[in-house]
């Protein structure tokens, strides 16, 4: 078309001013870019939010807002003690910053919970930690009433002496003789000792071992998300503090709904900039590969790059956020935009060879190739446009930020590029023959190749037909598994603790709520469900008589020595000496016990007798003994535990059950892994069952799933029929629009049964395969069909620049999406691996089968 080789001349013969002016707006999207563009990570929020599914999840979210857009902070330790410690001086960390942390919850710092740690045992659980108390009683007496090294070697010497008379003791005791010792190990190299007194007397598992702490941001802006995000990193940033280190015990971990999009928002900015970095190194070597000379890479570079930018301008302004899909679009156009650069890049290298000067060259090869360009911009457009209109405003934002990224790509195809060729004198050197070529005979229009497409079309949707489409509407199957909030996620779910990823019902009153609870218990998709009321321990009668019982055994170790007698350093070094001198004459057939004893003594004999300096052994008395008056303590408040009414329990905790207007909180725990679609859409189904009200977030995934597999058949259609007819006005011609189509359905079933065999599904991120495989794969169709149109010969469209137009541009696409594969996110890579799929067979079917289906109408 003369107007777009009118166009590429001005833009050439005027070169330096079309740079200044390409530049002074890549420089104005840029800084529009670094400063308004913001992300959005949480999947639920990119679809309408008038579906049904969301009613019962807002009234939810506004009688308990305690839920809604959290941080889950997961501390784990190494004893009780220090999990005790670190969480109450965590928590106190987050409520030093008011302005931040909006609120913080730690039940277990509550003195309710300390006091009734008892009562909130099962009753087999309470049963195995008084058996414990029971064997530690005596030791327990002796420490309360000298709690120094002479009273805990007092113990010792006890044990041994049952030692000596051939007496068993219990493994608790060659256990405590060996973390001792560990602890004495740790003293001396200025470390804290671990040693737990808590550990011993209740016993220490996974779940005592740890505390959970929830938090909600201060949100003063317009878009909480820069807010949110900062909290995240905060608490991560408080967890660097040593105090918090491994080193002390401790490990500290962020999970929850902000937790999760903090990392989602991580790797998708590392798997774009990995997969944008891969895809520009991928383009060079296939540039280079594929075209005559450097200067013609420059010049494609400059501009996608332009254009690249400018399209970020754009997305700035028109939609102000980038999702999943919307952030890989950036690599997406590497792939994409540069196709309309080698079409005209390639035509003008046929011209320079065919002896044309630089600016007719530029003007006759977009003038030939103009309308193909535009003809293949609108069709992807199409294709990207056709998710505007839909109810997932993740694809829909893609859609519109694609389709305009194809008008700019044209433009910057059309000016930028003919004023680079013009700087950087294209035209002034006598240019080398394209390197990389298709080869005419691998072309040749066979009629056999035709047939090959029509089999492989007929095999690709009978399978497709017998195995379906598969969706995965799971936001877990595309998150990283590696991220720290994912990993701890499914700790927390495997301990049967209560997340994100629970079904919620909302009750009237008491009764409603307990019979919801009891009607969820019974599926066999729930693991436990939980009413208000549950949350007051049961066998409350036996566990009380238990524990006057316990009372009654442990009344010697319950009287601590108010004012007891200290030791000197001398009088402390006698009492180690003393020890060292039994353990070095004792003998027994307990080889365990007597190792653990050894050690210790090892221990304190390395201390004691260090010729490199003194050792503060009242330090040390005071690390591995000051303990035990502390759990004492604690041990005679629980002791006096009582029974317990639903009133009694804190009022933080109830407002966290039963909401002002008297709403009551019913959840249920699912008893399967719900990160894979079909467990999760079992339970979703079953606790519908009991409630068309229910909700959480796999209720809302599994309507989000069902929007956004409405988006895709509606856009995947509006892209098949504007495009059909788009071409069918172009063309003028049924057979011509025909031949175009043909190699995408192909490429699209095809694409389909290849993902069916590899065992791949579609999911939020690479649900737009198939739209875009609409959308794009008709250009190659369209330059082919063409150029046969002006040859009128299928064998010389073998054998002209467009193959080769069609092969590096295919190659570079298929780079481009490629990249994205290796992007941690695993929605942004599953994106890269079906598109590079569907790309691959495009290829296929448009240089391989479409030549033999141009040959049956071609007059040779």
């Amino acid at each position: 078309m003369e107007f777009f080789g009118k166009c590429a001349e001005v833009s050439a013969r005027h070169a330096f001013r079309t740079v200044l002016y390409a530049a002074v707006f890549f420089a104005l999207s840029t800084w529009l870019t670094i400063n308004f563009m913001t992300f959005e990570a949480d999947h639920a929020e990119m679809v309408k939010q008038s579906e049904p599914f969301w009613g019962p999840q807002k009234e939810a979210a506004e009688k308990f807002p305690q839920y809604s857009r959290t941080a889950v902070v997961v501390v784990d330790a190494a004893t009780i003690d220090i999990a005790d410690d670190a969480s109450e001086a965590f928590a106190a960390r987050l409520r030093a910053e008011p302005e931040m942390f909006r609120s913080v919850f730690l039940p277990t710092e509550d003195p309710f919970f300390k006091r009734n740690a008892f009562m909130f045992l099962e009753l087999d659980e309470l049963g195995r930690v008084i058996d414990r108390l029971a064997d530690a009683q005596p030791a327990l007496a002796a420490v309360s009433q000298d709690p120094t090294l002479r009273g805990f070697f007092g113990i010792v010497d006890t044990g041994m002496t049952a030692l000596k008379e051939g007496t068993d003791l219990p493994p608790a005791f060659a256990k405590l003789m060996n973390e001792t010792a560990e602890g004495v190990e740790d003293f001396s190299q200025g470390q804290n000792i671990r040693l737990s007194w808590a550990d011993e007397m209740m016993g220490a598992n996974d779940m005592a071992l740890r505390r959970i702490i929830t938090t909600k941001p201060v949100v003063t802006r317009v878009k909480p998300q820069v807010e949110e995000r900062a909290l995240v990193a905060r608490i991560r940033q408080i967890a660097q503090e040593p105090q918090f280190s491994l080193q002390n015990g401790v490990t500290v971990r962020v999970t929850g709904r902000l937790g999760m999009e903090y990392d989602e928002l991580e790797a998708i900015k590392q798997g774009v900039g990995l997969a944008g970095i891969l895809s520009l190194v991928f383009l060079a070597i296939i540039l280079s590969a594929g075209l005559p000379s450097w200067r013609y890479i420059v010049a494609i570079y400059v501009t996608l790059l332009a254009g690249l930018q400018w399209t970020m301008g754009f997305a700035t302004l028109a939609v102000g956020s980038l999702n999943m899909m919307s952030a890989a679009f950036a690599v997406l156009f590497v792939g994409l935009g540069v196709d309309h650069a080698l079409h005209i890049a390639l035509r003008y290298n046929e011209n320079l060879q065919g002896g044309q000067k630089h600016f007719d060259a530029m003007r006759s090869a977009a003038s030939t190739t103009g309308g193909a360009v535009a003809l293949c911009a609108l069709t992807s457009a199409i294709g990207f446009a056709a998710f505007i209109p839909t109810d997932y405003k993740g694809i829909a934002q893609l859609g519109l930020i694609a389709a305009a990224g194809m008008g700019f790509a044209v433009i910057a195809s059309m000016t930028l590029m003919p004023a680079m060729f013009t700087l950087l004198r294209t035209g002034s050197h006598k240019m080398g023959a394209p390197k990389l070529k298709p080869g005419d005979r691998l072309l040749a229009p066979r009629r056999r190749f035709a047939l090959l497409g029509i089999v492989l079309g007929v095999s690709a949707i009978s399978y497709v037909k017998d195995t379906g489409l598969q969706f995965n509407f799971s936001s877990m199957s595309i998150r990283d598994p590696k991220a720290e909030s994912v990993n701890t996620l499914f700790d927390l779910q495997n301990d049967g603790i209560e997340t994100d990823f629970v079904a919620t019902v909302l009750a009237a009153d008491k009764q409603e709520a307990i019979d919801f609870a009891g009607r969820l218990e019974v599926l066999p998709q729930v693991k436990e469900a939980k009413s208000p009321y549950d949350f007051v321990p049961g066998d409350q009668d036996e566990k009380l008589l238990m524990i006057e019982d316990a009372t009654t055994f442990l009344w010697p170790a319950l009287q601590v020595n108010e004012s007891p007698e200290g030791l000197d350093e001398a009088e402390r070094l006698a009492v180690v000496d003393d020890f060292l001198g039994k353990v070095a004459s004792l003998e027994t057939h307990d080889i365990e016990t007597l190792a653990a004893l050894r050690r210790l003594a090892r221990a304190f004999s390395d201390i004691c007798h260090d010729p490199a300096g003194s050792v503060d052994l009242a330090a040390l008395e005071s690390e591995l003994l000051g303990g035990v008056l502390r759990q004492l303590a604690r041990l005679r408040d629980a002791l006096e535990a009582d029974y317990i009414e639903f009133e009694d329990l804190p009022l933080d905790l109830r407002h966290r059950l039963i909401a002002t207007d008297g709403t009551h909180k019913v959840t249920a725990l699912p008893a399967m892994n719900i990160t894979e679609v079909g467990p999760l859409g079992e339970f979703v189904a079953a606790v519908q069952s009991v409630s068309p009200r229910v909700t959480g977030r796999p209720i809302v995934e599994s309507g989000v799933g069902a929007i956004v597999v409405r988006s895709f058949i509606q856009a995947g259609s509006a892209a098949l029929i504007f495009i059909t007819a788009l071409l069918l006005y172009f063309f003028r011609n049924i057979r011509e629009t025909v031949l175009v189509l043909i190699p995408i359905l192909l490429a699209g079933v095809l694409l389909v049964a290849t993902m069916n065999v590899l065992g791949l599904t579609f999911n939020y991120g690479n649900v737009i395969a198939l739209p875009l495989i609409f959308g794009l794969g008709v250009d190659s169709s369209i330059h082919l069909v063409l150029r046969a149109r002006e040859t009128h010969s299928a064998v010389k469209v073998a054998s002209s620049s467009t193959p080769q137009a069609v092969l590096l541009s295919s190659l570079t696409t298929v780079a481009a999406f490629a990249s994205l594969s290796f992007s941690p996110h695993r929605g942004i890579a599953s994106i890269g691996i079906s598109l590079t799929i569907g790309i691959i067979w495009l290829l296929i079917c448009t240089l391989l089968i479409l030549p033999g289906l141009i040959r049956l109408g071609a007059k040779d």
